[in-house]
């Protein structure tokens, strides 16, 4: 890989993934022999195969073929450029103001809920 320079703690931060990855495969590798009937311990290379297959499809993120971030791309790109304000100041999109993320999402001074007041019990009951 050609990597001449690293932090040292980068080190220990891998073999930390990779302890814990090996370890829950081989856990889950014997789940799976134990569930094929064979005693505890005794772990085939298909339960292992399944294990890392289980764990590829649930444990980490499936990266899409090249052909579907293409077609992506071409789809997005058919698309204008939304105008620009023509004002001056900063030139920033017409689009509406809750998908340019500069419009604030808090309230300085909320509103008050009114409240009811409910009457209490009468007196004599």
């Amino acid at each position: 890989m050609n990597v001449e320079e690293y932090e040292p703690r980068v080190v220990q931060q891998l073999l930390d993934f990779m302890y814990r990855h090996v370890n829950e495969v081989l856990e889950d590798a014997e789940c799976y022999a134990m569930h094929a009937g064979r005693d505890r311990g005794i772990v085939e290379l298909a339960d292992v195969k399944l294990a890392l297959h289980a764990k590829d499809r649930s444990g980490f993120c499936q990266v899409p073929g090249r052909e579907v971030v293409t077609e992506l791309a071409k789809s997005r790109n058919k698309l204008p450029f939304p105008e620009l304000n023509r004002a001056p100041g900063l030139r920033l999109p017409r689009d509406p103001p809750h998908s340019t993320l500069l419009t604030p999402n808090y309230e300085a001074f909320p509103k008050k809920a009114k409240v009811e007041k409910t009457e209490g019990p009468k007196e004599g009951q």
